[in-house]
Formats: structure tokens, sequence, C-alpha cells
């Protein structure tokens, strides 16, 4: 239904897919124990994160991380507000280019932000480098981006590689199991990793 994305002036943006925008504190948790805890967050006055009683303001007590909100309708007071549109107009042009339902839009975000982050972008900073690397200090790894793109035609094989080869569509690399593992849209419409 709706996503939260961490991003920063250098491109870096990573996005979480959410049932229910209270469940934006869950995000902040998840993106702490993924990347580290931020020094300073910057966020708009939605009341899921401005909220006394709300998941989001107890991580950032928790983690103590220094807070600033955006006055309203002042898109220009975050470097991230520019990332987030950028993300979002990468991803409509691949759904229209690659005719990709818009059911599919949260493995598209999720999927051109992990890109983005991981792609070098010299006319975007005096500096250069690779905006995941600026956040973690560490070489990154685009092996599992290198097979396919969102939504491509593939054939893979279910039960372990033991069953039958099986068309279906790449949607976005996984967490779960071995480095390359990914989500797959099976031809009868139900998603596995």
């Amino acid at each position: 239904i709706c996503g939260q994305i961490f991003a920063n002036e250098h491109y870096f943006a990573v996005f979480y897919p959410m049932d229910t925008k209270s469940k934006a504190g869950d995000a902040l948790r998840l993106f702490c124990s993924e990347y580290g805890v931020p020094e300073r967050l910057a966020h708009d006055g939605a009341k899921e994160m401005t909220g006394k009683h709300t998941e989001f303001q107890a991580q950032v007590r928790k983690h103590d991380i220094r807070t600033r909100q955006s006055e309203a309708d002042l898109h220009n007071q975050s470097p991230a507000e520019g990332v987030v549109r950028e993300v979002r107009r990468k991803w409509y042009r691949v759904m229209f280019r690659k005719r990709v339902p818009q059911v599919f839009w949260d493995y598209g975000m999720r999927w051109v932000s992990e890109i983005m982050s991981r792609t070098y972008l010299r006319a975007h900073r005096v500096d250069g480098g690779i905006p995941i690397s600026k956040v973690t200090g560490e070489t990154v790894d685009i092996s599992p981006y290198l097979e396919f793109g969102f939504y491509d035609r593939i054939w893979f094989r279910d039960n372990a590689g033991l069953g039958p080869q099986m068309p279906g569509r790449w949607l976005i690399t996984s967490n779960v199991g071995i480095v390359m593992c990914y989500y797959i849209l099976q031809a009868n419409g139900h998603i596995t990793a």
C-alpha cells in the first residue's frame, strides 16, 4: 500500500514496502540494523513520524538520532526529496518500457533504489563514487544484479532446482537463502524466492 524511503543527497536510497503507514518505525528499525544508525534524520511532518507514542519516535529515542522536521509544502528543505523524485521517475520509466503491471510497484521501487545506490553517477557529484559505498565504506558486490533486469522473462526450476523448468519473471534479489537467490513471479501469479 505504501513505502518508506531512506535517502541522502549522494543518491543512496533504500526502500521498504509497508502495508500500513504506521509501520514507518519498523522500517527505521530495519534500516538501522542493515545500514547502521544515522546521526541525523530529516523527515516530513507525517503523523507516523512525529507522534509521541509511535514506533518511529521510539526508534529515534532508542538510537539517539537527531531529527529535523521540514516545513509543510517546502520539499526543498530535505535533500532526500530529490532522490525520492528520481526513484519514482526511474520506476515509471521501467514500468512503461517493460509493461510491468502496476501491482508490482513495491518490487520495482525497491529494485530502482538498489540499482541507483550501486551505480556510479559522476554527473550528480563532484567527488564521484558509489552511493552505498559512501554509506557502508565497503566495496559493493553487484553480481546479483548482472544476470537479469527487472521483470525480465526467465526460466527457473522450483523445488530447490529439482523440478521441471518453468517460465517466470525476475523481480528482485532476495535476502532469503544464498547470495544468488531471487524473487520470481511464477506463471500462476505467485511470487517465490
